[in-house]
């Protein structure tokens, strides 16, 4: 912050007092500024540009002793009398949300009026956890699941749903039925098991000399996994461009006369290609 002063250390020197004569309710910080004891804060009540109450107390209030925030050449904290807060409903086109800030936030001040939790941020946060919980249940039924993921609330809802086996396989999903596909899953533990193929061409010279290797029983998971998710796992692969469906020999790319010619200077030059073949379960 280029040695700037903030809003509070300003007051205070204009007072007359000084880094070693100041009020109890302020301390020397690391930033060569006046701050707030965090006992002082506690005592605060904010206010939000729409109106909305905050007290210092409360989880919401404490957020603002968590840090400042530089943004644009102005300097967000409680000493500028402008900490930000993330705005409860999550209004992106909201105005009072500085121009260009990444998030959905907006400077607060300190408020001489009187705290009323019916026109809080507090009592829109319990809302807002309640909404989240009712949609969580049902959309899970109440089970944990690594696939239903928070979003704060942006979009109109708390959670999205984004089903992705190796997810589940990650995080060793022990649920019976899957809370996204409502279907029952078969929790006993498999591997999927493959061969690779391995193509060497070895040249000697002007001959050329190729070579097939084939090493079975290879696992693709490091530890046993619930026998559904690695059914999936496998018809995933069935769709995509998977080493487990290719059986073509992959080609190599032209070579250059310098390649051919540093190659015919060598004893023996070796290239392979390694192909997944025959996936299969086993328990």
């Amino acid at each position: 912050m280029n040695g700037e002063l903030n809003d509070l250390t300003r007051r205070l020197y204009a007072q007359g007092y000084t880094r070693e004569n100041h009020p109890d309710t302020v301390y020397w910080s690391d930033w060569q500024n006046f701050g707030y004891k965090w006992e002082t804060m506690l005592g605060f009540t904010w206010e939000t540009p729409c109106g909305l109450l905050i007290q210092g107390s409360s989880d919401v209030g404490r957020g603002f002793n968590n840090g400042d925030c530089w943004f644009q050449n102005v300097w967000y904290c409680p000493e500028n009398d402008n900490p930000l807060l993330r705005c409860p409903y999550q209004r992106k086109g909201c105005e009072h949300i500085p121009q260009g800030f990444p998030l959905i936030m907006c400077p607060c001040r300190q408020t001489n009026r009187p705290y009323d939790y019916g026109h809080s941020v507090e009592k829109i946060e319990t809302e807002n956890v309640k909404e989240a919980h009712k949609q969580y249940m049902e959309l899970t039924g109440g089970a944990y699941c690594a696939c239903v993921m928070g979003n704060n609330g942006y979009e109109g809802g708390w959670y999205e749903v984004k089903y992705d086996v190796e997810r589940c396989i990650q995080q060793g999903c022990k649920n019976p039925v899957c809370a996204i596909r409502k279907q029952p899953r078969d929790l006993k533990q498999v591997n999927i098991f493959y061969d690779i193929r391995r193509t060497w061409i070895t040249r000697r010279g002007f001959l050329e000399e190729k070579k097939v290797e084939v090493t079975k029983g290879m696992k693709v998971f490091d530890h046993a996994v619930a026998r559904t998710d690695a059914e999936i796992w496998l018809k995933v692969k069935e769709h995509e461009a998977s080493p487990l469906n290719n059986y073509t020999v992959i080609e190599h790319p032209k070579k250059t006369m310098e390649d051919r010619r540093q190659e015919y200077f060598s004893k023996m030059h070796r290239h392979y290609d390694d192909l997944y073949v025959n996936a299969n379960l086993k328990l």
